[in-house]
């Protein structure tokens, strides 16, 4: 299962005015497919074409004005080399077809599901393992203090050495969990 999903992140590096448009049409293009039932669907392909159409849509409805801007913010060099990673044809580019592209494989992301969940699957177990080992760690520390502490207890007699040795393991105890938990 695919769906849509926005890109709020400014990767073209524009002004903010036009990266500002662009986020915008995107949002809205977005919104008009949920609206429809649309933003979600099985085919992967199926979901650009419907993707196209709401995107060719606002793209009539933009003033050429904005168009020429935010091409001419990109670079119209930058512009046609993005065009040709994504499509072949190269005949009659037109600066509708290349903002159609920036909206359509840069602030449009189509998402697949499937690979979402499995990758937060891996992320989930990766940190539980990461504070399981945090907490064996801890635990050992504390069984290893608690030895040296009757360790000294049973073996010295003077009362301030106890105490003074006792307070220096609890400081180390104490400043290595701080460590752990900065970790």
């Amino acid at each position: 299962m695919f769906y849509v999903d926005a890109n709020p992140e400014n990767i073209l590096k524009l002004n903010i005015a036009n990266h500002k448009k662009l986020n915008n049409i995107t949002k809205i293009i977005i919104a008009k497919m949920k609206l429809n039932d649309e933003s979600s669907h099985e085919d992967y392909f199926k979901l650009k074409n419907i993707i196209a159409i709401y995107v060719n849509e606002e793209i009539k409805t933009m003033h050429t004005r904005d168009i020429n801007e935010i091409i001419g913010d990109y670079g119209f060099d930058n512009a046609v080399h993005c065009y040709k990673k994504n499509y072949r044809i190269l005949d009659n580019i037109t600066v509708r077809m290349l903002v159609y592209n920036i909206i359509c494989n840069i602030y449009i992301l189509t998402v697949d599901t499937e690979k979402k969940d499995a990758v937060r699957k891996i992320q989930s177990y990766i940190v539980a393992e990461k504070n399981r080992k945090k907490y064996i760690k801890k635990v050992n520390i504390k069984r290893e203090s608690d030895y040296l502490i009757d360790k000294v207890n049973n073996e010295i007699k003077c009362d301030d050495a106890k105490l003074i040795l006792n307070t220096i393991i609890n400081k180390f105890v104490h400043r290595t969990m701080k460590a752990l938990d900065k970790a």
